[in-house]
C-alpha cells in the first residue's frame, strides 16, 4: 500500500503509483496502478505475458491523498483505492499473471516526456503491511 499526496505533472502522460513485474525486462508481465490526474485519474495497467499488449481499465477519480494497494493471490493481482480519509476501499480491476516467486514490488513515476522530470509525493509504503524505509540511508 502506499499514500500518495501530489504527482507534479509534465505533461498529460505523467504517471505515478505502484508497480509490480515479474522481472526487470521491459517487455514483462506487469501490473501498475497509476495516478495521471489530468488525463482520466487511476488507471490499472497491466501485461499478461511477456512481450504481450499491455492493457488498462480507468477508475475517473483523483485526489490528493488517495491510497493505493494492490494486493496478490495466486497468480491473481487486484488494485483498490480509496481516498485517505474514508475506511472503505474500491476495488479497480484484478488481472490473472504468472509472476512467479521472485517478482520485484515498487514505486513508479514518468513525466512521460524525454528529459523531464516528474515528482511523486509519496509517503506510508508497506509490503505485506510492513512499512518501508525509503530513508536515503536505507
Amino acid at each position: 500500500t502506499a499514500h500518495l499526496y501530489l504527482l507534479a505533472e509534465e505533461n498529460l502522460d505523467s504517471k505515478g503509483g505502484l508497480m509490480i513485474r515479474a522481472s526487470g525486462s521491459a517487455d514483462t508481465p506487469h501490473v501498475s496502478l497509476l495516478t495521471n490526474p489530468r488525463a482520466g485519474g487511476l488507471t490499472m495497467f497491466y501485461r499478461e505475458s511477456a512481450g504481450g499488449e499491455t492493457l488498462s481499465k480507468t477508475a475517473g477519480v483523483w485526489d490528493r491523498n488517495m491510497e493505493l494497494m494492490m494486493t496478490t493471490t495466486g497468480n491473481s493481482v487486484t488494485c483498490y483505492y480509496k481516498h485517505k480519509s474514508f475506511a472503505d476501499w474500491y476495488e479497480l480491476g484484478t488481472a490473472t499473471i504468472d509472476m512467479g516467486t521472485d517478482f520485484q514490488v515498487g514505486v513508479a513515476v514518468t513525466s512521460a516526456s524525454y528529459g523531464r522530470h516528474a515528482t511523486l509525493q509519496i509517503s506510508d509504503i508497506s509490503v505485506d503491511g510492513v512499512p518501508i524505509d525509503w530513508s536515503a540511508d536505507s
